[in-house]
């Protein structure tokens, strides 16, 4: 077939037209602004789209805005973007697709994206030492437990939670306190915190005002901290364990006489002394093995002391893990 304008023979398009001359008759094919006026954290760096602060790049936000903002009667469209950035606004190259029929149609366009810089709520929030609940750890709060809380935190903001933050941290005579920005990460926080710590935790309302006619409460999560940790040694019963897991309310144990493992589902129902922590463990050169003891030299004061296996196996090891409570020195399994 002929193309009615041209007169060139091959395939048409539409209204007896070839590609070129359907091109150059009825482009542009896509209708995009020219400029984009975009407003920009200078905090944090996230971008504003509609009534969200997005932490994307300046690329991916414009895809976003010009799938609402782009007219065109093509199909199966495909949208690359190049930007090359300045301080306060960027060049923008958009190369957009689209198929009519079969005939593939290809558009480049530029875009001046100004960039208004502002600062977004969450970061405003922060600054500000806004805060919507109060985590109070009190009992054994050391380092291990603050890293936690700040890793568990940073984790939600690297998933995109712009509202994870820590306001102020403060130190109490007894414990601290975390001030924390959404009081749903707060609460996460704290159930993490006593599935692996165990404890006992509590939670208070506080009426702080009203918004929109509707109370707002911040809210306060205490969590009391036990005084043993996993890895620690305890007496319960006149013997003595190796506690291997806490969850909760649940403990799991280890009987350093026998190796026999024990749980419990209820730390309220035992009594538990504490008498030694995990770095109290030390290793001690191995001597001589029989079949049911070991002959041990003691580290420091060099002391040979021959002592029961609590299994009836073969260690042929050059060093072992042992604990010593008073006079007492017990074997522990090597992967503590």
């Amino acid at each position: 077939m002929f193309c009615v304008e041209c007169g060139k023979e091959g395939k048409i398009v539409q209204d007896g037209l070839c590609l070129d001359c359907y091109i150059k008759k009825y482009s542009p094919f896509f209708i995009l602004p020219k400029t984009i006026d975009l407003q920009r954290c200078v905090s944090c760096g996230a971008f504003r789209y509609k009534n969200s602060w997005l932490d994307i790049s300046l690329e991916k936000v414009l895809e976003k805005i010009l799938d609402s903002k782009t007219k065109t009667e093509l199909k199966k469209i495909t949208v690359k973007i190049e930007c090359k950035e300045k301080q306060d606004s960027a060049d923008c190259i958009v190369t957009s697709s689209g198929y009519i029929d079969d005939f593939k149609i290809e558009e480049k366009h530029k875009i001046l994206v100004r960039k208004i810089r502002t600062i977004c709520q969450n970061c405003s929030r922060k600054a500000g030492g806004y805060f919507e609940a109060i985590l109070q750890l009190r009992g054994k709060v050391d380092k291990e437990i603050i890293r936690d809380v700040e890793e568990l935190i940073e984790r939600e903001a690297i998933r995109g939670r712009k509202d994870a933050f820590i306001s102020k941290i403060k130190k109490t005579g007894n414990g601290v306190d975390f001030y924390i920005g959404k009081k749903e990460i707060a609460r996460n926080v704290v159930k993490r915190l006593h599935e692996k710590f165990g404890g006992e935790v509590k939670t208070s309302p506080k009426l702080a005002g009203v918004r929109d006619g509707r109370r707002t409460y911040r809210m306060t999560y205490l969590l009391r901290l036990p005084e043993y940790r996993r890895g620690d040694f305890v007496k319960i019963n006149g013997r003595i364990f190796l506690i291997k897991n806490i969850s909760g309310k649940k403990i799991s144990i280890l009987n350093l006489t026998n190796w026999e493992k024990k749980s419990h589902s209820n730390l309220a129902n035992l009594k538990i002394e504490l008498v030694g922590r995990a770095n109290d463990v030390e290793e001690a050169i191995v001597v001589s093995e029989t079949e049911s003891e070991l002959q041990i030299m003691l580290p420091k004061s060099y002391e040979v002391k021959e002592i029961l296996k609590p299994k009836q196996i073969k260690f042929n090891l050059k060093t072992v893990k042992i604990f010593r409570h008073g006079k007492e020195v017990f074997l522990i399994p090597g992967n503590l």
